[in-house]
């Protein structure tokens, strides 16, 4: 075992050791210090710079469409078909008159008593409402949507404004699919051709 005085002479040895060495090196000129600073300042410089190059920070977002996508028939035929599905089944979800008329009875139906301007109903009865409602028209009753009106101190929300909502987006989506008849390539995107 090692004692304490070989611990302390060893410590001794290796200071001495290292003051030798250190004495020993070339110290660097004050020059070629600042040349070797300098150095090491533009390699982490151009390494930061490299990093902020815009077209590496962005990921692609934009891929251009093939020039003539009419040279592939079995490309534009599955272009055409599944379009043509996408608007079928977008053309499903919209709503009826006669649907809308029985969303309107049905929340009149379960709402508090007043004329329809006044008219308001409570999340329980908003929930009621949907479970009989057609799954189309299911999408317009989550909670997310009841919480984005405002509600009284009962937590009641007014029957019109939601009714509102729910004409809107049905109007969103038959003004989409009616501007869609324009998009000749079927990419959803408008352009002047």
């Amino acid at each position: 075992m090692h004692t304490d005085a070989d611990m302390q002479n060893a410590i001794r040895a290796l200071e001495e050791a290292l003051g030798d060495f250190v004495l020993s090196a070339p110290s660097p000129t004050p020059s070629e210090t600042a040349e070797e600073e300098e150095d090491r300042f533009q390699q982490i410089l151009k390494e930061q710079q490299e990093k902020r190059d815009p077209k590496k920070a962005l990921p692609r977002f934009f891929f251009k469409k093939s020039a003539d996508p009419g040279d592939n028939p079995v490309s534009t035929a599955l272009t055409a078909a599944s379009y043509e599905q996408f608007l079928e089944h977008q053309t499903d979800q919209l709503l009826t008159n006669e649907e809308l008329d029985v969303l309107w009875d049905l929340l009149c139906e379960q709402s508090s008593d007043g004329d329809d301007e006044n008219r308001k109903i409570s999340f329980v009865n908003f929930e009621i409402v949907s479970s009989m409602l057609p799954p189309k028209l299911q999408v317009f009753f989550k909670a997310s949507t009841f919480l984005h009106f405002a509600q009284d101190e009962d937590g009641l929300i007014p029957v019109l404004q939601f009714f509102n909502y729910v004409l809107r987006k049905v109007s969103l989506l038959q003004a989409r699919l009616d501007m869609s008849a324009y998009d000749n390539d079927h990419d959803g995107f408008l352009t002047e051709d």
